[in-house]
């Protein structure tokens, strides 16, 4: 399907180093000119790490915004030319302390393409081995090891309610056959 959005014009109203936030001059769909705003995002990456016996690392961590705690995928945005497996890799190991032997990619989210440019890429992580965490100064994280099925009511409970953890959940459920 061909766009039914004509970009008159965009600048930048807000940036910082993860997002830019735009507004755009457009015509709408019905003809009639208008604006639209939206955020530029560096992509990100989200690790299913799952051991020998069947078992999910999941991050508990206070969210600023949500004011709230939320169990989390390890995940993290991807750095300037950074590619994504790159960050897999990079993100696991900060915020579990796990490195992984084999990868499998998974495809990737579109999380809210009605208001951000960001890809949300899944992999899924095996052959772990414990090394020790390296979180960011900004992260406070508790890692929470638990049978996959357990993730997966948790999912369905609405115990996790991040909208990237729970799809992935569904995804590698499928994919597994767990």
């Amino acid at each position: 399907m061909k766009s039914p959005w004509q970009k008159l014009s965009s600048k930048t109203v807000y940036q910082n180093p993860w997002i830019t936030v735009r507004e755009d001059k457009v015509i709408r769909p019905d003809g009639k000119k208008g604006i639209y705003g939206y955020i530029n995002a560096t992509d990100c990456v989200g690790i299913v790490a799952i051991n020998t016996n069947d078992e999910i690392y999941l991050i508990k961590q206070w969210r600023y915004v949500g004011k709230m705690n939320t169990i989390e995928l390890p995940w993290g945005g991807c750095k300037q030319g950074e590619k994504p497996l790159d960050a897999a890799k990079r993100e696991l190991l900060e915020e579990t302390g796990l490195i992984a032997i084999k990868w499998y990619s998974l495809g990737y989210f579109v999380l809210y393409p009605a208001l951000s440019t960001e890809k949300s890429y899944l992999y899924l992580a095996k052959d772990l081995k414990l090394l020790k965490s390296q979180p960011e100064a900004t992260e406070k994280l508790l890692v929470i090891k638990l049978p996959f099925k357990k993730a997966y009511q948790w999912t369905i409970k609405r115990k996790i309610n991040d909208s990237f953890t729970t799809a992935a959940i569904l995804r590698v459920k499928e994919y597994l056959k767990l």
